[in-house]
């Protein structure tokens, strides 16, 4: 499919930083260069991490709550060196509910027999989100400044909005519009937008099947280390316009924050995400409210002992 945009970015124009001209656009490119070695050097690294996930009624009460804690381990295949999230889950809702070695060893037995990359990503997915309940997410800390991608980039407007301090760091504060329906975004996709773009970013939330396709629209703010360009927060939301709806509304909320590592990158700290559900058919009679929350919290990461690969998982299970 040849898809042919147009290319607002503010970054031909120059703004006046540190005494001379400022160019965005070869910044941006810094910043997705500092993804790539983010995506590059993350790979085999693991934290705890505590996710807390609120589902809410449809009259805004909190109906269910958990709190899952787990070894968080950023998994490399030895196969085809797909790059995934494993989770060791060892408490549930204060309940220890940790597998034992002879577990965790038969997973990754089954893991190894995954006919392709899509299948071992599945099984990994089912395994970390197994106490999660109404919804799942997966994927979230191997996402990290995506937009500034030259692949996502021409369907955005960027602008250099300031500077901010963060933890005594410098940062250059960069709002993100998107600006053009982009195939690789998805928001509840039909069967054909999925045939057409097969791979991307989802964002589902909860909604009535006429409400669809639902031209999703992002917009956030980066803050950018002005010195590496890499990603100290990321804040956004994800909009929805169906046909016949006259403006955009507002599907989720998104807010990701990252610290400083001992691995020469910038790794999570906390990712929040608020999303919402929508009852009706059209926009005069939609009514929205707020169906569930995520907070992933995450320890100082560290190297484990060995890699995490198929051939050698005796030692996750003492993580």
């Amino acid at each position: 499919m040849k898809i042919i945009v147009l290319i607002f970015l503010h970054a031909a124009s120059a703004l006046a930083l540190y005494g001379q001209e400022f160019n965005l656009d070869a910044f941006l490119d810094k910043a997705d260069l500092a993804t790539t070695a983010y995506t590059k050097t993350f790979k085999n690294l693991t934290a705890e991490e505590v996710r807390t996930l609120e589902y809410f009624k449809k009259d805004g009460t909190l109906d269910d709550s958990r709190k899952i804690r787990s070894v968080f381990v950023v998994y490399q295949s030895p196969s085809n060196n797909l790059i995934a999230e494993y989770r060791n889950i060892i408490e549930f809702n204060g309940k220890k509910v940790e597998r034992s070695a002879d577990d965790i060893a038969g997973f990754f037995a089954k893991l190894a027999k995954s006919g392709s990359s899509d299948e071992e990503v599945e099984k990994l997915r089912k395994e970390g989100n197994r106490f999660d309940g109404k919804s799942h997410s997966y994927g979230m800390t191997l996402m990290q400044t995506f937009v500034a991608n030259r692949i996502y980039r021409p369907f955005f407007e960027f602008k250099l909005v300031g500077k901010e301090k963060i933890g005594g760091h410098e940062t250059l504060v960069v709002e993100y519009r998107q600006i053009a329906y982009c195939p690789m975004i998805k928001a509840n996709a039909t069967d054909n937008e999925k045939k057409k773009a097969p791979y991307g970013i989802t964002f589902d939330t909860e909604l009535d099947s006429s409400l669809r396709p639902t031209n999703p629209r992002l917009q956030g703010k980066l803050w950018l280390d002005a010195e590496t360009a890499g990603l100290w927060r990321n804040e956004f939301t994800v909009s929805i316009q169906p046909p016949g709806f006259t403006s955009p509304v507002v599907s989720s909320i998104f807010s990701y924050e990252y610290q400083s590592s001992d691995f020469g990158i910038l790794l999570p700290k906390k990712f929040s995400m608020i999303g919402h559900r929508f009852r009706g058919r059209s926009e005069t009679d939609l009514v929205k409210t707020k169906s569930l929350t995520q907070t992933y919290e995450y320890s100082k990461f560290s190297k484990p002992d060995s890699q995490v690969k198929e051939s050698n998982t005796s030692s996750l299970s003492n993580l």
